[in-house]
């Protein structure tokens, strides 16, 4: 099965941005706060352009807070009401930039109104200066402000009690005292943490073909951005998950993910396949699979073919191969078909060779043999012509000799300058082979031949002529009937 070795590795962190309000409905990742509701009033009434209005202080398409017209309640200095915003452990607020209105009156020296920091500290802030005749006012010029190099976890937009010198404060009788509206906001939330990623499976053996599904649970505090598998230098599959970056977890966690992969795009054979999940701020987790070996092709063609028919009068053909060296799975069948204007059925030979099949008679036939693996794929087959010439029919028509029973035996042995070899075979009827000798003495070759010789009715017979050196020697003897070994003897004085 598949299975997570080594550890994981990931790309350098990153960040993400985090958005509210206009021109959505949504205060998204903003929570309302109101420590004074009486004499402090905060609302959502988001939906307008995200540039808000020119030059202006209204709550129409902004988050806001405000002091209570024609409330006379006392606050006391700390009292606040406006939106709050709070970064997820594992990430820092480093940006905020922003479309803003701030205003408060001439006459007022008790309310501070605009963004300030989680230890209260003013980022952008407005409030009335001591002795002002015009109160403090920064209105909206359509240019977001923006603040950077900020290293923080919670931010705070709204209006707050903060008389000068001290004491409480009061709301506005007959016009606001303060107002803060905010259009439209994005919070920059930097994140060096890496995707969890484990339980990574999907295959229920090591031959795999056809679709694979990869299973895994992957994790991370502003959740998993998409999900992706790599193998053999390619890109095989990329999954992109639906994300909402008004939230501080824009994207979901995946506790049962699962990606398929076509393995059609693999070549067949041994492949590790890779795991790339990308949380929101695009930091990479790559996890490295166990091995898999891809089968979707089976077994190459065998090398090498040859198809010769056994002789005049015969209808058998004798087969022989090679069979390919790294086959992706083990090769335990091989299948014959003999074709000539239709293929007839394929027949079961043995999947080493060699092997030998059956025509319907004499005749020009084109030979397919394919190989199957072990986990049943039957891959390409390779295709060879014979011929199988018509029967003698010149003399007396005389049966063939029966075949003989057991193995096949060679036999050779040394008479004065002579070597005389013999064979049976029973499982060959009538075929060229190649017999071949060599002579030995301390690992020093004295001699050697060899000669073509017709295997008739199972039998071979040939004698070779020696030199003086090579009969002191050792003499091995070997036949091939193609690239086969069908048998391997020593020589006997």
């Amino acid at each position: 099965m598949l299975a997570a070795i080594g550890a994981p590795y990931a790309l350098a962190s990153g960040s993400y941005v985090v958005s509210a309000c206009s021109p959505t409905m949504s205060a998204g990742a903003w929570q309302p706060l109101n420590t004074s509701v009486q004499a402090l009033a905060q609302g959502n009434l988001c939906g307008g352009p995200p540039v808000g209005p020119l030059d202006q202080a209204t709550e129409q398409g902004a988050l806001f807070g405000e002091d209570v017209v024609g409330s006379a309640t006392q606050m006391p200095a700390g009292a606040v009401a406006g939106w709050l915003f709070t970064a997820p452990l594992g990430t820092t607020i480093t940006a905020v930039s922003a479309y803003r209105s701030l205003q408060t009156d001439q006459a007022d020296l008790q309310f501070e109104v605009g963004l300030f920091n989680v230890d209260g500290a003013p980022l952008d802030a407005c409030r009335t200066p001591p002795g002002s005749p015009t109160g403090c006012s920064l209105l909206n010029h359509q240019a977001p402000v923006t603040e950077t190099g900020l290293s923080d976890g919670v931010l705070f937009f709204g209006i707050r009690c903060s008389p000068v010198p001290s004491g409480s404060c009061t709301a506005g009788g007959s016009r606001h005292l303060a107002q803060a509206d905010l259009y439209s906001v994005e919070v920059t939330l930097a994140e060096p943490g890496l995707p969890a990623v484990s339980a990574l499976g999907g295959s229920t053996s090591g031959a795999v073909s056809g679709m694979l599904p990869v299973t895994f649970t992957a994790s991370d505090v502003s959740g998993i951005a998409q999900v992706a598998v790599d193998g053999a230098g390619a890109q095989l599959a990329l999954q992109s998950q639906s994300c909402d970056y008004s939230q501080t977890q824009p994207c979901p966690q995946l506790p049962a993910g699962r990606i398929d992969i076509n393995t059609l795009a693999l070549p067949d054979g041994p492949q590790t396949l890779m795991l790339r999940a990308t949380n929101a701020a695009g930091n990479i987790t790559t996890t490295q699979t166990s091995p898999v070996v891809v089968d979707n092709h089976g077994p190459p063609a065998p090398t090498s073919l040859s198809a010769a028919p056994v002789g005049a009068g015969s209808s058998s053909i004798i087969l022989t191969w090679a069979n390919p060296v790294s086959p992706p799975q083990p090769i335990v069948g091989a299948q014959g078909q003999l074709c000539q204007a239709t293929c007839a059925p394929p027949v079961a030979v043995t999947p080493s060779g060699p092997a030998q099949l059956t025509a319907a008679g004499p005749g020009a036939y084109t030979v397919r043999l394919s190989l199957t693996d072990s986990y049943g794929k039957t891959g390409a087959a390779a295709t060879v012509p014979v011929t199988i010439p018509p029967a003698n029919t010149s003399g007396p028509i005389r049966p063939p000799p029966p075949a003989p029973s057991g193995h096949t035996k060679l036999t050779a042995r040394i008479s004065g300058r002579h070597l005389y070899v013999s064979g049976v075979f029973a499982t060959i009827e009538n075929a060229n082979a190649t017999v071949s000798w060599r002579a030995r003495r301390h690992g020093r070759t004295l001699g050697h031949g060899s000669r073509n010789v017709r295997i008739r009715a199972h039998r071979l017979a040939v004698t070779f002529t020696l030199n003086h050196l090579a009969r002191t020697g050792t003499l091995d003897l070997a036949v091939r009937l193609g690239h086969q070994l069908l048998a391997t003897a020593q020589a006997r004085r």
